[in-house]
């Protein structure tokens, strides 16, 4: 038998670096922590059905919802059914999707815009792809705004803009969009999220296995990009911001101060509502509100919280309503992933 004089070379194993380690990592404890508030926010739900210990109100203008990034289709039907209860503002929510009027958030049952009557005050945007960034639902925004107006009047009407929603508003505002009143800004990174920062990256260098876990896919890359504290985007709109303010009568933005939450600043994580810190939610000249102590300042969880109907309440001027409808329990979505739908 021959015997080698010299030992082949060691052809060691491909590990992944340890920046794809320490990024992977900071994205699944952070994905791990948002899916256990998740679901504390909705066993406390199960125990409190949401808004019924707040007031029917009758709204002064017809509100327009802005969803944010993977927003799941029902996540108003809370605050749709509390504005409905008495009876006074319309007697359904619209959906607006792509130009259309719908009759439910599937957009599987078209509505005739000369049938809806025009005491109609509760519309809400559904985007054609639940990721789509800012830079594509901001022009369906100015298109469903469009629509509403032909339904209800040219007067400007009233936003709620959600998480990235709010960019979303922001961004047909600096593109000279004028049918907005008064806007409410809630949960959204007005100036970035170190959850965009570490979910950018993992996409960037495809780190599938906290990509897998988490419940993201490389379609997100744009809206994430969008949401990264300190990204070109986020800057970009940022250094406009004056304009935006100016095209509307009245800002207020709202966040919350619950649960820990990945931080841009030096400490890891700070209390926030767990996508969004606090100090990265405001912008100048905006009154900012920052709510906390209830399992309802959960990001998931803002639309239908009691804290933030409030705020609704005192900025856009609604009045005592009466009625009595009910508010029974609704499903809740089940939540494979952290962030795969919010």
């Amino acid at each position: 038998m021959r015997i080698a004089s010299t030992l082949p070379p060691i052809q060691p194993r491909r590990v992944r670096n340890d920046e794809d380690t320490r990024i992977g990592t900071e994205l699944v404890t952070a994905g791990t922590l948002y899916q256990a508030n998740t679901e504390r926010a909705q066993s406390f739900e199960k125990m409190v059905v949401p808004l019924r210990d707040q007031p029917n109100v009758v709204m002064e203008r017809p509100l327009l919802i802005s969803p944010g990034w993977n927003t799941d289709l029902h996540k108003f039907d809370h605050l749709a059914r509390k504005l409905l209860a008495s009876g006074e503002n319309g007697d359904y929510a619209v959906y607006l999707k792509e130009g259309a009027a719908y009759r439910d958030p599937e957009a599987t049952q078209p509505l005739d815009l000369a049938q809806i009557p025009k005491n109609i005050k509760v519309f809400v945007n559904i985007w054609d792809q639940l990721n789509s960034p800012p830079s594509i639902t901001a022009p369906q925004l100015r298109e469903n705004l469009g629509v509403l107006q032909s339904v209800v009047g040219p007067d400007k009407v009233d936003v709620v803009a959600y998480s990235m929603g709010g960019l979303a508003t922001r961004n047909y505002l600096d593109k000279g969009g004028d049918g907005i009143r008064n806007l409410m800004i809630l949960g959204t990174p007005n100036q970035g999220s170190q959850f965009g920062v570490l979910a950018g990256e993992a996409l960037d260098r495809n780190i599938t296995w906290a990509l897998d876990y988490c419940g993201l896919k490389p379609s997100d890359r744009p809206a994430m990009h969008w949401t990264a504290a300190g990204s070109a985007e986020n800057q970009d709109l940022n250094s406009r911001w004056e304009q935006q303010r100016a095209a509307v009568d009245a800002v207020r933005i709202v966040g919350a101060r619950e649960e820990a939450t990945p931080s841009a600043g030096e400490k890891p994580y700070v209390k926030g509502d767990g996508i969004v810190e606090p100090d990265l939610l405001a912008m100048p000249d905006a009154d900012v509100r920052v709510l906390e102590g209830h399992p309802f300042y959960h990001h998931g969880a803002l639309p239908h919280a009691s804290g933030v109907f409030a705020e609704m309440r005192d900025f856009f001027g609604w009045t005592e309503g009466s009625g009595t409808l009910d508010l029974p329990p609704l499903p809740q979505p089940h939540l494979d992933t952290p962030y795969g739908k919010m």
